[in-house]
């Protein structure tokens, strides 16, 4: 076995990292083509655990205060300059497509201080989803990772004995590395299936891999026949059996996750000179791949992201798109990363650590002034969000967060529009959907001559259910003074309502009753959402029959479609019709992606269906295809927006779609009579 000298490159690492970043990068553009392409970043966890041991390995140290301002001096000149550059072009850039950047500049501001891991967890990021290609810095929670790594590391180092070359520093680092890297591994696969954003995201979690490359280092340094063994194992045939990993369903993450790290150790110990994989990664061009890799992973992600906002990313675009990515990592990396990595920026070492946090607080507060005194001021399309018909307009009937408790004349004062006495009534009640349609409600009042009352309360169900056996509600979604105003209201209305009245009921009940549903997970009301469904159906069932005695008749609509987050920043906010009209074919969907998705929306729906068959006063309206004529369900329709986020219904669809299908469907039911 060749002896690994310490700190001697070895350029087939590099091979290794081309490897890596072009996985990513291919996955990046089309998860299609490469499904595991994203464990090119475990890859890189690895080199990096490995290099940043071999760096360090016999180094000649004064005391451990110089070991550290030397340790720090080599990160910020290798990791700082391209960071903040690619930060501050791509913090300019999202301003002109973007109405609202604040949450994109937000993670640029955390990646400039390696904590964008930790805000993508805390805003509970699915990695996955579509929302997050938008966002131009998403992918530098990798960079926080390694970055919160080497704020300890170098402690693990010089405590161990490691960085003062004692004679049991190697045996001490190795021991304790090879604890925590079982301690953080049984962490990642015991959070993955139940917390997926902190096993993703949170260096603790990741701290095995990186963990990894370092006993790979140490082992390679001792005369381990284990290692010997495993030196003689085919390189090339490793390589292919990553590469066929990467073709394994997300579902099986935790294990892809743990074989590519595993291969990839297999992979530094076996990778010597004359063997086939070696020369193939050593090659001259596949090497300079490597030594660009770091500028490479910076700007893909950031020329997809804008890609995404503007022409999109398709069969015709893909070369460009690449040209430009290579060019401008080419140019960080001969024009800003090497020289500066290279340049002396100070007599001394402390000095340069003082301008590399300079550069981070310049850059910092650049991002600053981009959200609040030049907010909107580079934006290149119309801000369509101020239109009449997408604004929310407030109403006091919505939440009633002027009362405490549910009062009859008030509510009666403010919320009831009457044109007769004894005439038909028409209550809409439910949340933040029910309060989306009141428009086209108090036309369908008017044309039937109704008397409208209109009551919802935020992220509330209806009718409510009274106890959560899950106390850890956030309260900005849900207050539990709406649940007893809610309550209160539901016993006035069945105490009030008479013969003939109508109760129109719409709600959100994908986002309530679905685990797991959508892009994120808002909070939880019941441990399990399938528990939650079914109590409320209960509840819903008794709340029929009570109406029933009293000839009272229920409408309940099913859910409307609920588009992911990239649609709805692509197909609201942006009208830069010279940029983005090739990617409008994204602002529809088939209706097959709703009532089918994992079967969820159709096991609403069918409960929905059964009831109704079994209550003679319950009609289901189907607002889905209602929202999706011809089985295409669209974000936009003739130039108007059918919806002001991901799932409210729009001004416009109130009234000139709400209203005429609902009033058809009640002549046709024979509820009432239009003039």
């Amino acid at each position: 076995m060749e002896k690994i000298i310490k700190g001697k490159y070895r350029p087939e690492i590099d091979g290794l990292r081309a490897f890596a970043v072009i996985a990513v990068i291919i996955n990046h553009f089309n998860k299609n083509i490469l499904p595991g392409g994203y464990l090119g970043v475990d890859i890189f966890f690895v080199i990096s655990g490995y290099v940043i041991t071999s760096s360090l390995a016999g180094r000649k140290n004064k005391n451990f205060l110089d070991f550290l301002i030397g340790f720090y001096e080599r990160r910020i000149k290798r990791l700082v300059p391209a960071l903040t550059f690619f930060v501050l072009i791509l913090s300019l850039l999202i301003t002109f497509f973007d109405v609202y950047p604040n949450e994109d500049l937000d993670i640029g501001q955390k990646a400039l201080i390696g904590l964008s891991n930790i805000t993508l967890y805390r805003g509970s990021w699915d990695y996955f989803a579509s929302s997050t290609e938008l966002n131009p810095f998403t992918h530098t929670w990798s960079l926080g990772v390694e970055e919160q790594f080497y704020f300890i590391f170098p402690f693990f180092i010089w405590l161990t004995g490691f960085g003062r070359q004692t004679h049991k520093g190697s045996r001490n680092l190795f021991l304790l590395i090879l604890f925590l890297v079982i301690v953080s591994l049984t962490s990642f696969i015991y959070f993955y299936p139940i917390n997926q954003p902190a096993a993703y995201f949170l260096m603790p979690n990741r701290l095995w891999e990186i963990g990894t490359g370092c006993l790979i280092f140490l082992s390679l340094d001792s005369k381990s026949k284990t290692v010997e063994r495993l030196s003689k194992l085919s390189p090339l045939f490793i390589l292919l059996i990553m590469f066929g990993i990467m073709y394994i369903p997300l579902e099986f993450a935790v294990f892809s996750t743990v074989s590519i790290v595993l291969l990839s150790s297999l992979l530094l110990i076996s990778l010597r000179k004359g063997k086939l994989a070696f020369d193939l990664l050593t090659r001259d061009k596949i090497v300079y791949l490597g030594l660009i890799s770091y500028s490479l992973y910076l700007w893909h992600w950031g020329v997809l992201s804008i890609s995404r906002w503007t022409i999109g990313i398709h069969w015709w675009s893909v070369g460009f798109q690449i040209a430009i990515i290579f060019f401008i990592a080419n140019l960080s990396y001969k024009f800003i990363e090497m020289p500066l990595r290279k340049k002396n920026w100070a007599f001394k070492r402390w000095k340069t650590i003082s301008k590399g946090i300079l550069i981070i607080i310049f850059s910092f507060v650049s991002l600053i002034i981009l959200k609040d005194p030049l907010k909107n001021k580079f934006y290149l399309g119309k801000i369509r969000f101020r239109d009449a018909s997408v604004i929310i307009k407030e109403d006091e009937c919505m939440d009633m967060d002027f009362i405490d408790d549910y009062d009859h004349d008030k509510a009666s004062k403010l919320c009831l529009k009457a044109n007769k006495d004894n005439t038909q009534n028409l209550f809409f009640v439910g949340d933040s959907h029910s309060h989306r349609i009141w428009p086209g409600a108090e036309l369908i009042a008017e044309k039937t001559n109704s008397n409208f009352f209109k009551l919802s309360f935020t992220s509330t169900t209806f009718p409510t259910i009274k106890n959560f056996p899950n106390n850890n509600v956030r309260e900005s979604y849900l207050s539990r003074n709406s649940i007893q105003k809610f309550i209160a209201f539901e016993k006035e209305l069945l105490f009030n309502s008479k013969s003939g009245d109508v109760i129109f009921i719409n709600l959100r009940m994908p986002w309530y009753f679905i685990d797991n549903w959508y892009e994120r997970e808002i909070y939880n009301l019941w441990d399990s959402k399938k528990e939650y469904f079914e109590s409320w159906l209960i509840a819903f069932e008794n709340f029929l029959d009570k109406l029933a005695e009293k000839k009272v008749n229920v409408i309940i609509s099913t859910p409307t479609p609920e588009f992911p987050f990239a649609t709805l920043q692509q197909c609201q906010g942006q009208n830069i019709e010279w940029f983005n009209k090739f990617s409008k074919k994204d602002c529809s969907y088939p209706i097959d992606y709703f009532e089918s998705k994992n079967g969820k929306y159709s096991n609403i729906i069918n409960s929905l269906k059964k009831i109704s068959i079994e209550k003679e006063n319950l009609y289901l309206f189907d607002a889905l295809s209602m929202m999706c004529p011809n089985n295409l369900c669209k974000y936009n329709l003739n130039g108007n927006l059918l919806y002001v986020d991901d799932d409210h219904l729009s001004e416009y669809s109130a009234k000139f779609i709400y209203a005429n299908e609902m009033l058809n469907f009640l002549q046709k039911v024979k509820l009432i009579n239009s003039d």
